[in-house]
């Protein structure tokens, strides 16, 4: 047993925690991502609009609580979560309307917006996985 507490005592000195949490978010953006592409697939692009969103707002939220920038309003939005990441110059201007236009396509499925093309999805999906690789969560 002690030998156990001294493995966790170094795996947290060294943020071996920290980097195996980010290894399972990772794979589950990942799978969710996956499940998106599959929905996708299938002709399902409504659901696979509103997936990837999830998958970015979900990343915004643990990027904004891990770098210390969470919104101050109660039930913050995608759009909170972008502007505090900003505002802390964690992205930049181009970062910004990046996540904009991704947030776009995926409140177009949302509302069933007869402007959503599955080619605007696709591209959302495929930008999702481009933006997640580089932006990790710190």
């Amino acid at each position: 047993m002690l030998g156990t507490l001294e493995a966790l005592r170094d795996a947290v000195r060294d943020d071996l925690l920290i980097t195996a949490e980010n290894l399972l978010r990772a794979e589950v953006f990942a799978d969710l991502l996956e499940q998106a592409e599959h929905l996708l697939d299938g002709g399902y692009f409504l659901a696979a609009g509103v997936l990837g969103r999830a998958v970015l707002e979900d990343h915004l939220r643990n990027w904004c609580s891990r770098a210390s920038c969470q919104p101050a309003k109660g039930k913050p939005t995608l759009d909170d979560f972008k502007t505090e990441l900003y505002r802390a110059k964690r992205i930049s201007t181009a970062d910004m309307q990046h996540v904009q236009a991704m947030a776009a396509v995926g409140n177009e499925a949302a509302h069933n917006l007869p402007t959503l093309t599955g080619a605007n999805v696709k591209r959302l999906l495929s930008d999702m996985r481009t933006f997640l690789g580089e932006h990790p969560i710190p």
